[in-house]
């Protein structure tokens, strides 16, 4: 049998975050992520009992410095141990100052899974995590193993005192000079060749002095190199990307469709690997809000199950909480909203039982800065995002407390599917509910204003959006809000692709 590499739960994702968000770069800096972001335990514990029909050699091999334990006899990691036969308690002890301490060990019955245990030197044993993605012992889990695939320029032309190379399609990787390039060379990349042929303003460009130098990986189809001739020069692009199966298929009598499609379906592909930044060329962080939107993409297009539960352990980080999913009050919210749809997409009661006392958590966090009338409300630090839009945002705001509502409910229905019995959040649901339409709901606007302490009775499209989209209105205030709201020009429309998946999806 196979085994896995096996780490402390959802250390991996969250040390994987991390890395991810310090990804960014901008014009010349490394523009690491302005929130807390968690990082994995240094030192952790492994324990596993075998019953062995004959005597067995195995290795323990790690990632970190440690040791093997076999009824208490400590061994070295990675060098071959020998067991006996009968019952035997094997004991790993592994601590990793600069990455994510983990072991595989390999042996013809002895070898690592889910069914190993494991803690933080402290606490209760728990079940190990694992990824399917790392099943080799010569694999390092601190490491991304992608496919490359080598891509030559599709057209080259001298411009503008340069070379221009256009790759015509999105690269996410690195850039191979061949033999005959002549040394130094300025990098300018471009999403389109508008871009790359501005030097000066370019979002990356890096210049490389001699072949040996290590070139970093970023987004782009063009590149420029100013101060050079085509005959002086060579590259090809080196394209870096993990397999995914492609499950969802579209296929209409309109092209245009067609190729809209396509483009998104490309879009996505270079996007996520492990996790799902925002955007491979220039934010490249892990935002709970476009994580929530792309669920719904990788559900019907790859249903890719692990690749969503990555993202959702990812983005989480550890207890206790120290402030919001990238300080926005609203992400932490859809964070919760996320689990409940991932649920229902895959089903796995492994995964929700893992990510529930999580979620609880979390719901708890947010419940703790509510007001006595239930509602969410902003303190310092914390951002009320909603979209970027003339939102009135005076004390409570109601898009926040549809969020709110929803998220609530998400966390009593999840319990109730792992047979938790907690009556508090439908309480809570149904008080909440109740105080929506009590201060927001207006009788003569038909429809939900953003905020009632201004007495401006503003009303914009969100928080009557997130009303239909989550059924938090009832029949007839849904018949007014299309009337009044969605039907209405009046009514400012939604700007930001963000805020318009909702509008599509309700």
């Amino acid at each position: 049998m196979k085994g896995n590499w096996i780490w402390y739960p959802g250390d991996f994702e969250i040390h994987h975050g991390l890395l991810q968000n310090f990804q960014r770069e901008e014009r010349g800096y490394d523009w690491p992520a302005y929130w807390n972001i968690d990082d994995c335990s240094r030192n952790v514990h492994f324990y596993k009992k075998v019953v062995l029909s004959e005597e067995e050699s195995f290795v323990v091999y790690g990632r970190g410095q440690g040791y093997v334990s076999v009824n208490g006899k400590k061994y070295r990691l990675n060098k071959p141990i020998i067991c006996s036969a009968g019952e035997a308690e094997i004991d790993v002890f592994i601590g990793n100052l600069s990455g994510l301490p983990c072991i595989y060990a390999d042996g013809k019955t002895i070898f690592t899974d889910s069914s190993w245990t494991v803690n933080r030197m402290y606490g209760e044993m728990v079940p190990a995590g694992i990824c399917d993605l790392y099943q080799d012992k010569n694999q390092d889990p601190n490491q991304i193993y992608f496919n490359k695939n080598h891509v030559l320029p599709y057209e080259v032309r001298e411009v503008n005192n340069g070379v221009l190379f256009d790759f015509h399609k999105e690269i996410n990787g690195t850039v191979i000079f061949h033999k005959n390039t002549v040394f130094p060379v300025m990098l300018c990349y471009g999403e389109s060749d508008v871009e790359a042929l501005d030097v000066d303003n370019c979002y990356y460009r890096q210049l490389v002095k001699n072949a040996d130098e290590t070139i970093r990986k970023r987004a782009f189809r063009y590149i420029f190199v100013p101060n050079h001739k085509e005959k002086n020069i060579s590259l090809e692009a080196v394209h870096e990307y993990l397999h995914k199966e492609v499950r969802g298929k579209f296929n209409s009598s309109d092209h245009l469709l067609n190729d809209i499609w396509k483009t998104a379906e490309d879009t996505f592909l270079v996007c996520c690997g492990l996790l799902i930044p925002e955007g491979a060329k220039r934010d490249r962080w892990l935002w709970a809000g476009d994580a929530y939107q792309s669920f719904f993409i990788n559900q019907y297009l790859q249903a890719d199950a692990s690749l969503n539960q990555r993202m959702i352990i990812a983005m989480r980080g550890n207890d206790p909480i120290k402030q919001h999913i990238n300080t926005i009050v609203d992400y932490s919210l859809l964070w919760i909203i996320s689990i409940r749809n991932q649920y229902m997409m895959d089903g796995d009661l492994v995964f929700l039982s893992f990510i529930y006392p999580k979620m609880k958590s979390m719901m708890d966090y947010c419940i703790a800065q509510t007001d006595p009338s239930g509602f969410i409300i902003e303190r310092p630090g914390d951002w009320i995002f909603i979209d970027w839009a003339d939102i009135d945002k005076e004390g409570p705001v109601c898009a926040e407390q549809m969020l709110l509502l929803e998220a609530e409910k998400c966390v009593d229905y999840c319990g109730k599917e792992l047979h938790v019995t907690d009556d508090d959040y439908e309480i809570k649901a149904e008080s909440l509910l109740h105080n929506i339409n009590n201060y927001f709901w207006d009788e003569e606007k038909h429809a939900y204003i953003d905020s009632f302490v201004s007495h401006k009775r503003n009303v914009t499209r969100h928080a009557n959006i997130l009303a239909v989209l989550f059924d938090i209105a009832n029949e007839n205030q849904r018949c007014d809000i299309c009337q009044n709201v969605l039907f209405n020009e009046q009514i400012p429309e939604i700007t930001t692709p963000y805020f318009k998946f909702f509008e599509l999806d309700g």
